[in-house]
């Protein structure tokens, strides 16, 4: 797994109504249980999955220190959790900010305007999910797969909205 190119994003003004409602239901142990739901998806063994060894080296730090991440023992302290935020990017830094109300983490990377394009996308999505789900029964397994991928199409129907509100089609 090769370390994602970072990008500079450009900041826009927060409103009262881009904050959480009540900042106190924001208690350790939800950030605890986000931050390892989110970080365990990712990191150890498996497929679609880096390892502990190869993730300390892309973040130069300590292989112990990221097993403590994913095995619950800590959180990582402010640099710590930047460097995962940009080697994962914005699907799993919404992942975790959503406990405050910030879930939809735009991507970095301007998206160009294709409806058609979107449409198919969407339709290859849907059809990954349903064909998860065909047994008609919902587990913590089919929870853990189809999660990502719901995050995954929001983050393409906002990044082709936000495309199309600002006219980039050419």
């Amino acid at each position: 797994m090769t370390k994602p190119d970072l990008h500079i994003a450009q900041l826009t003004p927060l409103t009262a109504a881009d904050s959480m409602p009540d900042p106190t239901l924001i208690t350790h142990d939800v950030v605890a249980e986000v931050f390892q739901d989110a970080f365990r998806r990712r990191v150890g063994r498996g497929v679609d999955k880096i390892s502990l060894a190869n993730l300390a080296d892309a973040l130069d730090i300590n292989p112990r220190t990221v097993k403590a991440w994913r095995d619950g023992d800590t959180l990582p302290q402010i640099m710590g959790l930047m460097r995962v935020c940009a080697y994962f990017g914005p699907a799993f830094t919404s992942e975790i900010l959503f406990p405050a109300g910030l879930g939809g983490v735009e991507t970095l990377v301007p998206v160009q305007a294709d409806p058609q394009g979107t449409a198919r996308g969407l339709v290859a999505m849907a059809h990954d999910i349903l064909e998860r789900l065909a047994d008609t029964r919902f587990c913590h397994r089919d929870r853990a797969a189809v999660g990502p991928k719901l995050l995954e199409l929001s983050r393409a129907l906002e990044a082709q909205a936000n495309a199309m509100t600002r006219g980039q089609n050419t």
